[in-house]
């Protein structure tokens, strides 16, 4: 370890020790991980002898925005669901209402992914699907969470109030 008020380098004993080192994100093509993610820190404490154990699970956060010519940006979609944004499909259902969902923004990330991915696999590829907030209030002065969210959006190109676009 290092004592950040001494600059010391310590020894520290302990029965185990986790190898928090981030995962290999840049091996998906939709990633908002940072360029360099690539799992090297499991493999390099695999080289120095550590036991690694479930390296299949990778944790996503379910939504960020995926449309040619917009930017790629992680959405923060509870707050926008919970005031009357919707995930639709190319068909324009709502994809948690046809699953009989109430309120979506109560789901985990885990349940909101595998709904999505889901509704995305097609038989003959990947299925585009939208958020659509052209209905999202945030008018009450508990709202300005979102409002600021919707407006930071369209600063930086999204068309949340004019048009469903592209997520994944």
């Amino acid at each position: 370890g290092y004592r950040s008020d001494t600059g010391e380098i310590v020894g520290i004993k302990a029965n185990s020790t986790v190898l928090a080192t981030g995962g290999p994100g840049e091996l998906y093509s939709r990633t908002l991980n940072p360029v360099g993610s690539t799992g090297y820190g499991g493999s390099l404490g695999l080289r120095a002898g550590a036991e690694v154990v479930d390296m299949e699970f990778v944790q996503f956060y379910p939504m960020m925005v995926s449309e040619a010519g917009l930017p790629k940006i992680f959405l923060d979609y509870p707050p926008l669901l919970k005031n009357g944004a919707i995930v639709v499909n190319s068909q324009g259902d709502d994809i948690m209402k046809k699953r009989g969902i109430a309120e979506p923004y109560k789901l985990t990330r885990d349940a909101f992914s595998i709904i999505m991915s889901q509704e995305m696999r097609g038989t003959s590829g990947e299925l585009p699907i939208y958020l659509d907030c052209t209905k999202v209030s945030a008018t009450a002065p508990e709202d300005a969470f979102v409002s600021n969210m919707m407006k930071n959006l369209e600063g930086r190109g999204v068309p949340v109030r004019t048009r469903k676009f592209g997520i994944s």
